[in-house]
This record gives C-alpha cells, sequence and structure tokens, in this order.
C-alpha cells in the first residue's frame, strides 16, 4: 500500500521559504534596525521575526522526517550543487558586466564559482554537509534505542541550546552550521520512526508553536525593559530569538506537528506541488551576494514610518512578492537544466559510480578469498 503523500508538510516547505523571506526583509531589508526601540512598530517587527526565524529548523526537520528513511543519492548532492552554482556565477556575471555601479568586483566574480567552499550561501553549504553525513545519521536513527534518541532531543534542548544562548562552545554558530542541522535532522527522523506526529493534537502544535514565539518575546521585552547593564544586553536580549535556541526549537516543531496534521484541500494541493521544487531557488535567488548587497540591504527602511498595520501588510505584501517573483525565475531555470539534461547526467554519474563501486568491492571480496 503507497502511503498518500502529506501534503501538509508540502505546505510547510513552501511556508518556511516564506518565512526565510520575512526574516531578511526583517532583517537585510531594515526594518528592524530601522523601528524606533520600544515603539509600537518595533514591537510588532520584533514578533515577526521571533515567530519566523523557526524556518530552518523546519526544514532541517522535514529533512530529517523524509530522507532518513532513504538512500543518500550522490545525484540529489550534486543538482544542490550545480543549481547553488548557477545562480552564484549567473548573478554575479550579471551584475559584474550590466550594473557596474554596483558592488561587485572581479574577486567576486572568481569566488562566484566556488559558492559551497566559500560559503557565500551558508545554508547550502551547511546542507549539503549534512546530506554528505546523513548516512551515519540514518544509521544512528534506525539502530538507536527510543530512550537513546530522547536523550539526544534533550540533550540538545539542555546542552547545545542552552549553552549557546550567551557562548558558542560547540560552535553552533547561532544555528548556521552543519552540526546544528545535523541534530534537527536525527530530531526529524525520531518523529518518523516513532511517528510522533500523530501521538500530538494539532492544536497542541499551533498552540507550542505561538508560544514560543511569544515567549521569546516576551525574553527581550523584559531584558530590554529592565536591564541596565550594557553587557547583558548586548549578548541576552535576542538570546530566544536564534535559530539554535530552545524556544526557536519547540516553535519549529510545533509547526511541524501543526502542518503535518493539516489536510489540504484537494484544489490547492497542485498548487502546493508547484512551488515545492522553487523553494531552493527562492533562497539562492535573493540571497545571492550582488542581490542582498546591492537590492536587498535597507530597501525596507521606510516601512517602519507607516502605523503598525501598515507596516505589517508591506513586510508581508513584498516577501509575497519577492517570492512569486524568485519562483517563477526558478520555473525558467527548472526548464533550462531539463532541457540541457543536467539533473540526467548526474544520474548516469550516479550509476557510473556505482557500477565501479561494485566492481572494486566484487573484486576486493574475490581477492580476499583467494588470499584464505
Amino acid at each position: 500500500m503507497v502511503k498518500e503523500r502529506n501534503y501538509g508538510l508540502d505546505f510547510l516547505r513552501v511556508f518556511s521559504m516564506l518565512l526565510v523571506v520575512i526574516v531578511h526583509v526583517l532583517g537585510q531589508g531594515g526594518v528592524l534596525d530601522s523601528a524606533v526601540p520600544g515603539s509600537a512598530n518595533y514591537w510588532v517587527a520584533w514578533f515577526i521575526e521571533s515567530a519566523s526565524i523557526c524556518c530552518v529548523d523546519c526544514f532541517a526537520l522535514i529533512s530529517g522526517y523524509f530522507l532518513s528513511a532513504k538512500r543518500t543519492k550522490i545525484s540529489t548532492i550534486a543538482s544542490l550543487w550545480a543549481q547553488t552554482l548557477f545562480y552564484s556565477v549567473t548573478l554575479t556575471l550579471l551584475f559584474y558586466f550590466f550594473f557596474p555601479e554596483t558592488s561587485m568586483d572581479k574577486f567576486d566574480v572568481a569566488f562566484s564559482f566556488f559558492p559551497i567552499m566559500t560559503k557565500r550561501y551558508w545554508y547550502a553549504s551547511a546542507y549539503i554537509g549534512m546530506s554528505i553525513i546523513s548516512p551515519v545519521l540514518n544509521v544512528i536513527i534506525e539502530n538507536a534505542k527510543k530512550i537513546t534518541m530522547e536523550l539526544i532531543f534533550i540533550a540538545t534542548l539542555l546542552i547545545c541550546c542552552g549553552f549557546s544562548l550567551v557562548f558558542d562552545p560547540f560552535h553552533l554558530g547561532e544555528g548556521c552550521s552543519v552540526i546544528w542541522l545535523s541534530l534537527v535532522y536525527l530530531l526529524g527522523g525520531y518523529f518518523r520512526k516513532y511517528d510522533i506526529v500523530s501521538k500530538i493534537n494539532k492544536c497542541k502544535g499551533w498552540f507550542l508553536f505561538i508560544s514560543m514565539a511569544a515567549l521569546a518575546l516576551l525574553n527581550k521585552f523584559i531584558i530590554e525593559t529592565f536591564t541596565t547593564l550594557p553587557l547583558i544586553f548586548e549578548e541576552v536580549q535576542n538570546c530566544l530569538i536564534d535559530i539554535n535556541s530552545p524556544t526557536v526549537l519547540l516553535a519549529a516543531v510545533g509547526l511541524f506537528v501543526a502542518t503535518a496534521q493539516t489536510n489540504v484541500p484537494k484544489p490547492f494541493r497542485k498548487i502546493i506541488s508547484a512551488f515545492v521544487p522553487a523553494t531552493l531557488g527562492v533562497y539562492l535567488i535573493h540571497v545571492a551576494k550582488p542581490v542582498w548587497a546591492d537590492v536587498f540591504e535597507g530597501f525596507a527602511k521606510s516601512f517602519v514610518n507607516y502605523n503598525p498595520l501598515i507596516m505589517v501588510l508591506l513586510v508581508l505584501g513584498s516577501s509575497v512578492a519577492i517570492y512569486f517573483v524568485c519562483s517563477a525565475i526558478d520555473l525558467v531555470r527548472q526548464y533550462l537544466f531539463k532541457l540541457l539534461k543536467i539533473n540526467a547526467l548526474f544520474l548516469l554519474i550516479e550509476k557510473l559510480c556505482e557500477r565501479t563501486l561494485n566492481k572494486l568491492c566484487n573484486k576486493f571480496n574475490d581477492e580476499e578469498l583467494l588470499i584464505k
């Protein structure tokens, strides 16, 4: 019996990428820095930030949930690398030659050919790293006892999250690292293996998501309102709004559980399915260095000049517009890759590598038998 596709989690892929864009509009767009501290716009903007920042953990949960039961494919990693390389080089060259007033120089052009090694896209670099070690993670998920997995989850919350609120002894990079994505991947695999999603009420999932976002904001409010020590203020005020904070991870778990149990109406399933393949493209386009530095930076500063409702509408409206434009561009990229048979080439290379590896293994086994 074929298990029915979970369109709720497909929706979460799309929604999480929209949250990524919202976070970037607030941050790189200049909304958070431009809002007057203590004003209504300031707290509304930071609440949106605290509710949206769980997007990265959501992607890691989804990856662990689905990929922990599958074999890691070289072609999949190669396809991700090719897509990253395509946007890095294409957009850099486009801005360098046609928009000379931008900040792109010859070094940017050279580095654009090595986007993963130079970490021009931190998520792509971390995700590929996680994908490479995913076979080991999958072995842990399949062979570890339930209590062991639960202890890993508790340790992640208490040790990795807790110790890294102010300091970063485990080099989690505020969640922007292979280590952190791998830990959340394990949690996603745990949810799949023990069918945790069906054991938690959908309403409890939504409550967990909203309450954790509110708690993160409350922590910031208390510290900014009642703390006067500059050192503590700088280091702790946003400690619960980092990707690897306990509140953000639990918010991601709540959103994951809630959407996984959501029954998406049939008319919307095709729409969601059409946008899912473009989710990575949305990220790679708007975070590409020329776009990020010369288009995105500070474009939304003026949003804070309006009342909170208008500001929210401008943030959400611009984020949706960016999402649609990037999705449309990636549809063209998908067609081009299909026309050039890029993915088919990676599949062929994968088969050749597997065939060569099998021959080497068989030859090694035959020689070992002869020695015996």
